[in-house]
């Protein structure tokens, strides 16, 4: 996703790897060939520093009386191989894939507002349990009072636009009728329910909101979040 971004957004990126270059105690100007290789040091850093205080980083905390659950939905098994494999993937999540994460508050029924959050990381990586998603599926579950279910959609090139896509679709038909821990609410009346990502998993949920204004067969979002949504593909405006 980042090799496609203008030239200004590449600086931008560096100038951030500067500053937390310099933030671990290091003073070398950066290039971008070596972006890759600094962003690896200041994490590295940053881990460090987790290890000595756990506290020092609140984001690495799980929100507390918020309940977690794996989803798996029947078909939405994939494979994510290692390279030169029939299934190859570059993300680090190697093995079996399709489990859903499935989050709720404590107090939750089948009344309780409901969102699908696609995640991010340039339809390459990530997953609902990678990248901090799990902390932030948490504390989203409890901020917005609402059960949040993120989707682990076969990435690319497992994965291409409609596979996505269609997995999205099926997600979104499971959390129409399904409550906390997985209950079965296929009875009770479908309370609001709203789309979200952020990056290119905010673009996959726009998509998906697009397509349902033209569908009568599923629930309508009742509104769409995007955290800074990759929303331009051809990458030619100013930011």
């Amino acid at each position: 996703e980042s090799s496609m971004r203008p030239r200004a957004a590449r600086q931008k990126q560096v100038l951030l790897a500067a500053f937390l270059w310099r933030a671990a105690g290091k003073a070398t100007v950066l290039s971008n060939n070596g972006l890759h290789e600094y962003m690896t040091e200041a994490t590295a850093h940053c881990y460090k520093q987790l290890l000595a205080d756990p506290m020092c980083c609140k984001d690495q905390r799980v929100a507390p009386a918020v309940r977690q659950k794996d989803i798996v939905r029947s078909g939405a098994a994939w494979t994510c191989g290692g390279i030169g494999t029939p299934n190859e993937c570059i993300d680090e999540g190697k093995g079996e894939r399709g489990s859903d994460a499935f989050w709720w508050p404590q107090d939750a029924d089948c009344s309780t507002p409901r969102i699908l959050y696609v995640h991010g990381g340039g339809w390459q990586r990530h997953g609902p349990r990678e990248a901090s998603y799990d902390v932030f599926g948490a504390y989203l579950a409890q901020v917005s009072g609402s059960t949040v279910l993120v989707p682990d959609y076969p990435l690319v090139p497992v994965g291409n636009y409609e596979a996505i896509l269609g997995y999205l679709v099926a997600a979104w038909g499971w959390l129409s009728q399904h409550g906390p821990d997985g209950e079965d609410c296929s009875r009770a009346p479908v309370p609001p329910m709203f789309v979200a990502g952020d990056s290119s998993g905010a673009a996959s949920a726009l998509s998906l909101l697009l397509m349902f204004l033209d569908r009568g067969d599923l629930p309508t979002p009742a509104g769409f979040l995007g955290f800074s949504p990759w929303i331009n593909l051809a990458c030619d405006s100013p930011t």
